[in-house]
């Protein structure tokens, strides 16, 4: 994009001890990887990153994150 930005989001559980993506289905059961990069430090490793355009695109995947937390 020339002479704008890209406003990604991600949403993740941490709970015992697994680390779960709340946007992605397909990884809800796989407990994903923490990593640490050189440079950047600690990461998600496979842990989707969604493109928002609006505040109503956030919302909607704050709703969708919080449905497939964990309940207990």
């Amino acid at each position: 994009m020339v002479g704008g930005c890209v406003l990604k989001v991600s949403y993740m559980e941490i709970y015992c001890e697994h680390v779960r993506d709340l946007l992605n289905p397909r990884q809800m059961k796989n407990n994903l990887r923490v990593r640490e990069h050189p440079l950047l430090g600690p990461y998600v490793e496979d842990l989707s990153k969604l493109v928002v355009t609006s505040y109503s695109d956030i919302n909607e995947l704050i709703d969708v994150g919080n449905k497939a937390r964990s309940r207990d």
